[in-house]
């Protein structure tokens, strides 16, 4: 009873609703995102809204980024300490401090697709395509086919035009197909590309 007065007096004279925040954008999303790209950008930009502290961490990634290093960067951490709110943030910065850089994220996990190897690589593969003005009707659907088209799709990148991959969680990917063996990354990249996982 002391609840239906409540709704009824709230029915009566309803509260004015709060006004909503107003949305800030931290990752400006590309207009060539396709659904899954829009998925992963909703998920940075929702671990971007409370992010604080981890400059160090930060530096370290923004030198490997500045440095051309042909190796990937790998960052290492228990579950729950904040590594995808890391790797936010990081594209965050990447994309002001890189500006005429292609971004490419991924955050294993947070689509059913980004868990599987061969729609996480399909899905990288259109993605950069998209990113250079390539052909991405000839990406192949096998796994077996996708993992050396990875390294082609990677090479697109230029002096002008560079690329910049951030994947998160790889200890996610499924057994399938040992996708979480990571034998489809490379271990020395193109000319022009940084790998940050």
């Amino acid at each position: 009873r002391s609840l239906g007065r409540v709704i009824l007096a709230e029915v009566d004279h309803p509260h004015a609703a709060p006004e909503a925040e107003e949305k800030i954008v931290h990752i400006q999303p590309s207009p060539i995102l396709d659904a899954e790209g829009l998925a992963h950008h909703a998920f940075a930009e929702e671990r971007l809204r409370y992010f604080v502290g981890r400059g160090k961490i930060l530096d370290e990634i923004s030198a490997y980024l500045n440095a051309e290093d042909s190796h990937v960067l790998a960052v290492l951490g228990e579950g729950g300490t904040g590594k995808s709110a890391l790797m936010a943030k990081a594209a965050e910065r990447a994309q002001g401090a890189h500006p005429k850089a292609q971004l490419v994220y991924r955050f294993i996990g947070a689509t059913p697709g980004s868990s599987d190897g061969r729609s996480l690589l399909e899905s990288l593969c259109k993605e950069i395509s998209r990113c250079y003005g390539a052909d991405e009707s000839d990406v192949p659907l096998d796994f077996r086919d996708l993992v050396p088209e990875f390294g082609k799709r990677l090479g697109l990148a230029t002096r002008e035009k560079p690329l910049i991959l951030f994947l998160d969680s790889l200890d996610q990917l499924s057994e399938h197909q040992d996708a979480r063996h990571l034998s489809w990354l490379p271990a020395d990249q193109p000319d022009h590309v940084a790998l940050v996982v």
